[in-house]
């Protein structure tokens, strides 16, 4: 049986990492391979690793149990530990990083920050762009997922042309006065001819 509950411990602090798996031997590896990498989850385990080395992080499994009661079973270890001020643990949950925790402030607003500059003053060259909208407009084909067949869209354009009103042209057509008004400027279904 491979399934059961660890410890990541560290020597000079006395503090640890309590976690499950159903495959220990594949999570050891991961571990080592994400603080090898500086890449781990959890901030207070990486900055020990980072502080003391690989040669004074222990991996340790505590108990071997079966599949179903590995939460439960993490959780008794984690409630006896929890307070201490021992635990890397960032969760108080076993299985959920994040619940019943919120971002500070300052931390959403760092999250707004960097994800409003992700593309800010960047742009595709128009060539791109021209790429992937025609491959998007294939696979709306392909997969069937427009609303309007060409003949349908080729008649909006003719009977627009005649001066009839956009809402009367969408309900004639069922769909909304908004595709009718992207049909007749060339916004959408530009590909039929």
């Amino acid at each position: 049986m491979d399934s059961g509950i660890y410890k990541i411990y560290c020597i000079p602090s006395g503090k640890f990492y309590i976690g499950s798996s159903q495959t220990i031997s594949k999570r050891k590896l991961h571990h080592y391979n994400r603080l090898r990498a500086n890449k781990h989850k959890n901030p207070h385990l990486q900055n020990s690793y980072n502080l003391y080395g690989e040669s004074n992080i222990l991996f340790e499994v505590l108990e071997h149990c079966d599949v179903s009661n590995l939460l439960e079973v993490e959780q008794s270890y984690i409630n006896k530990y929890k307070g201490t001020g021992v635990l890397f643990n960032v969760a108080e949950i076993a299985g959920a990083s994040m619940r019943n925790k919120r971002h500070s402030a300052k931390t959403i607003q760092k999250m707004k920050q960097k994800n409003g500059q992700a593309w800010k003053g960047k742009h595709l060259p128009e060539e791109h762009r021209k790429k992937i909208s025609e491959k998007r407009m294939q696979l709306t084909r392909e997969r069937g997922l427009r609303k309007l067949t060409d003949d349908e869209v080729r008649q909006i354009r003719k009977i627009k042309s005649t001066g009839l009103g956009d809402r009367k042209v969408a309900d004639m057509f069922n769909v909304s006065r908004k595709i009718v008004i992207c049909i007749r400027n060339g916004i959408r279904y530009k590909d039929v001819v």
